[in-house]
């Protein structure tokens, strides 16, 4: 008996020093400059409550380059989150400035987790969000799950000003409820409706007084068989729709809300910005493994001068057993 508890808490202890030891390897083989950050934890008797920080930036006024980024900033920050549990949700809040104004879009990715299906050279997304501040809030009873030794996060932020005041000390904070008990764990998949590419968060651009309509190249086949629970899409101004396709049959249709009370960019109003897009908790919508899942939307540019378009959606599925 004796031996058989030294061999247990003998095991516990590599898989400790290995879920340390992993993480602070692969970043430093891939980062020339890094850090590894552990974030604020809360623990309460049925969950925890994990805040992630971005690191600050100051920006400066009018810090957007409507040529598709260039003067922007983007920030990469690593964080180690020694818990074991399931993510049920995620929601973020920009500190300094106003969101709209200054955050483009925002990933955390699981570095050592699953890589992408559309591009093996990404890592696993888990939460992904733009300046509506979209939350990850699946229905009760499901959460992702986060276990040693994969335990090293990756907060991507793409920050921009549109504005004429400089904002100091700016950055983006995640909270996440990990829960302790069991959920049905929920896997991930990226959909990138810009010829599939390698980018995290793929742009391109409308030319002046155009209309376009944007698909994948090709479809992603389901990697999973399994039910989809929560999905969340983003898209720009001047367009009004994003529909998810199974097999060329429509799906799914995200709607976004518009900042006046016309709900509707038919009239091509520049005015009339998306205030939100609402993510969509599907009542009975099914991947099986092989399903050709395909984004589809369109873009109307009534400007005289180029746009800047992306169509992204990340879905959570719960796998059939």
């Amino acid at each position: 008996m004796k031996h058989s508890r030294f061999n247990f808490f003998l095991s516990l202890i590599a898989l400790i020093l290995l879920s340390i030891y992993i993480p602070l390897t692969w970043a430093q083989n891939r980062f020339d400059d890094f850090s590894i950050e552990i974030p604020q934890i809360q623990n309460f008797e049925d969950f925890d409550i994990v805040t992630i920080k971005s690191r600050t930036v100051d920006l400066p006024a009018k810090n957007k380059d409507h040529q598709f980024g260039k003067n922007t900033i983007i920030e990469d920050q690593f964080f180690f989150i020694p818990k074991n549990g399931y993510v049920t949700e995620i929601t973020s809040e920009v500190v300094g400035a106003p969101s709209q104004e200054v955050i483009h879009h925002s990933a955390l990715l699981n570095s050592l987790g699953k890589k992408d299906f559309m591009c093996p050279e990404i890592p696993e997304f888990v939460y992904m969000t733009d300046e509506y501040l979209s939350p990850f809030a699946p229905p009760n009873g499901y959460g992702y799950q986060i276990k040693p030794p994969k335990n090293l996060y990756y907060l991507f932020t793409h920050f921009r000003n549109d504005l004429n005041t400089d904002f100091k000390n700016v950055y983006l904070k995640l909270t996440l409820k990990i829960s302790k008990n069991k959920q049905q764990p929920l896997e991930t998949i990226r959909l990138d409706g810009h010829n599939n590419s390698c980018d995290k968060f793929s742009s391109f651009p409308i030319l002046a007084n155009s209309h376009k309509e944007i698909t994948m190249k090709e479809p992603l086949e389901s990697p999973y068989s399994g039910k989809v629970i929560f999905i969340a899409g983003h898209f720009h101004d001047y367009s009004d729709h994003l529909k998810i396709l199974k097999n060329g049959q429509e799906v799914l249709n995200f709607k976004p809300v518009f900042s006046s009370n016309n709900n509707s960019r038919s009239d091509l109003k520049s005015e009339n910005h998306i205030e939100k897009i609402p993510p969509i908790s599907p009542d009975n919508l099914y991947f099986q493994k092989g399903d050709k899942i395909t984004l589809l939307t369109e873009y109307f540019n009534p400007t005289d001068m180029p746009i800047e378009a992306m169509v992204l959606a990340l879905a959570y599925i719960a796998v059939s057993k």
